[in-house]
């Protein structure tokens, strides 16, 4: 199933399902989605398998593993590609909040291929540092197709 947004929309709540459970998870702030974006089809768009190891420091390696994330340049700073929401310490990384405002906390980007994502860590103007137990959701779209998301949540250790 594809879902396809014609406007820019704000999501409040999310489901994911897989083949084994299905969750809704509740945001504390409205989660915006670009005009194009939202596309399910677990077949052709990306799919996070695994999400390395997270620890409560700015800098760290964190590795998302997949299929279909397409390629980006390395970068440090926001896109509408990548993201991560703390739902306990309710700060956002990466994303664009509104078509014209970025997020405070950065990701800093350093390998992006169609199966890997390599991040470096949190940076920013007012960047926020995971703590023990929080947890994070990742939120990959496909740069190149333009589809997604694929969503996980991974505690921090």
């Amino acid at each position: 199933m594809t879902i396809r947004l014609l406007a820019p929309a704000f999501i409040v709540g999310l489901s994911c399902v897989s083949a084994t459970r299905a969750a809704t998870v509740s945001l504390t702030q409205p989660l915006y989605v670009p005009s194009g974006f939202l596309d399910t089809d677990s077949r052709t768009g990306p799919r996070i398998t695994r999400i390395s190891r997270i620890v409560a420091r700015a800098t760290q390696t964190i590795t998302i593993t997949g299929l279909n994330f397409g390629t980006y340049n390395p970068y440090n700073g926001d896109t509408p590609y990548l993201w991560t929401i703390d739902l306990n310490g309710n700060w956002r990384a990466g994303c664009y909040d509104s078509a014209s405002s970025q997020c405070g906390t950065w990701l800093n980007v350093t390998s992006w291929t169609d199966t890997q994502i390599v991040i470096a860590g949190f940076d920013g103007p007012s960047h926020g540092v995971p703590k023990r137990r929080d947890a994070l959701i990742f939120i990959v779209y496909n740069p190149v197709t333009l589809q997604g998301p694929s969503v996980k949540v991974k505690t921090v250790r």
